[in-house]
């Protein structure tokens, strides 16, 4: 079987999920069909059977989930696709798995056409039904979105969306009502009654420690200039008598030469 069947299959029931998805796989907002208690032309009625388990309803039963599953049928099909212990039809990973568990149960490979339309009967017991699935399994194949001529009027309600449980992961408040698909190649919108808890600001960076700056220069006190050396005494020049010839008095003269 190929995934394209499983895909058409999410596509005609849901329209993927609306792309709402936890990184487990649970959908953003239960998807419930509608009650099933006779009111709608087309539809069963069916007692509760899992307690108001998955779709919330104690009196009768809806279809859950991405791939839009009875609990009566997941009681029986419910399969556990992402390994977390539970098997749970508003999780992606487990309904894909339990709708290819129904689908493969009717016997045949997928790529005969009479077995595949048989097991695709067995989801949605309508000729319409099968053609839609098997055009958009075709346009995932190719790429291309199926042509209008191929996708004949179905008579199924669409399934309504409750508001998820809580808000996403960084989001804050109480949501009041499943958020609007997104556009292609958009972000998705909010969930409404959400808002967005504020990122804490980044602490400032630290100023850079200022340099240090050089001590102050104390100016020295003023030392007085050291007393001049005294002055050398001058040389002592001996004291020169100058001869005086003194007259020559008796009898201290010399006696006269011979």
């Amino acid at each position: 079987m190929d995934w394209t069947v499983l895909a058409g299959i999410g596509q005609v029931e849901s329209n993927q999920g609306r792309g709402k998805f936890a990184a487990n796989g649970d959908t953003i907002g239960r998807i419930l069909g509608p009650r099933l208690d006779g009111s709608l032309e087309g539809t069963a009625v069916i007692k509760d059977t899992d307690g108001g388990r998955f779709d919330g309803d104690a009196d009768f039963d809806r279809a859950v989930g991405p791939v839009q599953f009875i609990p009566s049928t997941w009681a029986l099909l419910g399969r556990d696709g992402n390994d977390d212990g539970v098997a749970d039809p508003n999780n992606i990973y487990d309904g894909a798995l339990a709708a290819a568990t129904l689908l493969c149960n009717q016997g045949g490979s997928m790529a005969d056409p009479a077995a595949r339309t048989r097991a695709i009967l067995s989801y949605n017991n309508s000729l319409a039904y099968v053609a839609n699935v098997n055009a958009w399994a075709h346009g995932y194949s190719v790429n291309a979105f199926p042509l209008p001529s191929d996708l004949p009027p179905i008579h199924q309600p669409k399934p309504t969306v409750e508001p998820p449980e809580k808000c996403p992961e960084g989001w804050e408040g109480k949501p009041t009502a499943a958020p609007d698909p997104a556009e292609p190649g958009q972000p998705a919108p909010p969930v409404p009654g959400c808002t967005e808890v504020p990122k804490p600001e980044a602490p400032p960076a630290p100023e850079p420690a200022p340099e240090p700056s050089a001590p102050p220069v104390q100016e020295s006190p003023e030392v007085p200039a050291p007393p001049a050396p005294p002055a050398a005494p001058a040389p002592h020049v001996p004291f020169e008598v100058p001869e005086i010839e003194l007259p020559c008095i008796a009898p201290f003269c010399p006696p006269p030469p011979a």
